[in-house]
């Protein structure tokens, strides 16, 4: 138990961990070898994102179409304003935006199956809201937080690990360097969630709006 920071560690749930460890390690391997492109990765994630956002409707009723729709439009307008901080920063790293629609269609198609069973899965629970949040919303929460310190992140050390890259790996190096300090913060903030308790988790699930 880590008490300064008041994470109890111990109650870390490595199944969380492991699978978000193992995403990002196929992901980082795609980026070594030029099949993913930085930007195709954050479509992929701010997707996720908007998703999770239209697909939590199905489990609070009390939400109306009209608040999910606008949840929907917010979540677009923060994704679009992420999006276009770690572009600018990509560009400045020497990258190359640009996306294979092959590559892309197929990750999408992948990304909307496994959200889909996600949220089948969770229907099929006893409490589908918990079930929900769990296997979603706190993925959700890393994503978006991830990608709030991804942007001051990769403004310094990103571009450092760029930087070194260049020199073994010129055409990836923007790509693999900035996707790596993502990735890594993304870990990490997956394990720190995980240490949750069910009763924290439970009170998310009751109201996981800011609004």
């Amino acid at each position: 138990m880590f008490v300064a920071s008041g994470i109890q560690w111990h109650m870390m749930k490595p199944r969380m961990v492991i699978n978000e460890g193992i995403q990002a390690s196929l992901a980082l391997l795609s980026l070594a070898f030029g099949v993913m492109t930085l930007p195709t990765l954050l479509v992929l994630w701010l997707l996720e994102l908007v998703l999770v956002s239209a697909l939590s409707g199905v489990f609070y009723p009390a939400r109306t179409r009209r608040r999910v729709f606008f949840d929907v439009l917010k979540m677009l307008a923060l994704c679009a304003f992420l999006a276009a901080f770690l572009i600018a920063l990509y560009l400045g790293a020497r990258g190359k935006v640009g996306l294979e629609p092959a590559a892309v269609l197929l990750s999408v198609g992948l990304l909307v199956l496994r959200m889909a069973m996600i949220a089948r899965d969770a229907k099929a629970e006893k409490n589908p809201a918990l079930a929900w949040a769990d296997a979603a919303l706190m993925r959700a929460a890393a994503l978006l937080i991830g990608l709030f310190l991804g942007v001051f992140a990769c403004l310094l050390p990103g571009l450092y690990v760029v930087g070194a890259l260049h020199y073994v790996l010129p055409t990836v190096a923007a790509d693999l360097g900035l996707g790596m300090v993502l990735l890594a913060i993304q870990v990490g903030l997956v394990a720190v969630l995980s240490t949750m308790s069910e009763a924290e988790l439970r009170q998310i699930a009751g109201n996981p709006y800011l609004s």
